[in-house]
């Protein structure tokens, strides 16, 4: 029969386990967040080419350089819109890089009634990111009890992962997809409108 010291051994060490663990899926999710780990490249937009946008009233200007996060809307119809990252400005077009295509497109000054500055209308994108994260975390979380569980047979380190898993990603995937959409809502509301018009801003084409 095994001593009470040996069985106290087995427990810091699987705890000292399962500490690793975490850390490890902590400093991996924050790796992720800061964008030191990159699971993709984006292409870069072609800045020397783009000229910052500048916004005009009286006598206030505003200067929206060129990568920032952009809304615009229809005069027409306010419920068409563009959305993406600011390319530039060109002989009486704005430029976007599209948010859902990847495609730069063009909107007409003339026909522009509203530019927000920030990120509208991304409810999905931060949704689906947050829950992204959630996969992640839970199977960082279900790697660690794999490892608790390895350290004393192989099987049991098998079943305890996808247990963890599996349990994991019930709750941390609706949780983080939940965190993402609250984090789309606070970006969208602290979006800057600036209303485009006779009584309001003109957009500068220099």
């Amino acid at each position: 029969m095994p001593s009470a010291t040996m069985i106290g051994e087995s427990q810091i060490n699987n705890q000292k386990t399962l500490l690793v663990g975490w850390l490890i899926a902590a400093i991996g999710i924050g790796l992720i967040e800061t964008n030191v780990i990159q699971f993709h490249n984006e292409s870069i937009l072609a800045q020397h080419d783009a000229k910052d946008l500048v916004l005009v009233k009286n006598s206030e200007r505003k200067i929206i350089i060129a990568g920032s996060h952009v809304l615009v809307t229809n005069t027409f119809d306010p419920e068409t819109y563009l959305a993406g990252t600011l390319v530039g400005i060109n002989n009486g077009n704005i430029i976007i890089k599209d948010y859902r295509s990847g495609e730069s497109k063009s909107a007409v000054v003339r026909d522009i009634g509203s530019l927000f500055y920030g990120e509208r209308k991304r409810f999905k994108h931060y949704t689906l990111k947050g829950a992204g994260y959630g996969l992640k975390c839970s199977l960082l979380y279900g790697g660690a009890w794999f490892l608790l569980g390895a350290s004393e047979n192989m099987n049991y380190g098998m079943v305890f992962g996808a247990m963890a898993t599996g349990c994991g990603a019930a709750v941390m995937i609706p949780s983080g997809s939940l965190l993402g959409y609250l984090n789309g809502l606070k970006k969208d509301k602290k979006a800057i409108e600036y209303v485009i018009g006779e009584n309001g801003w003109t957009i500068a084409q220099e």
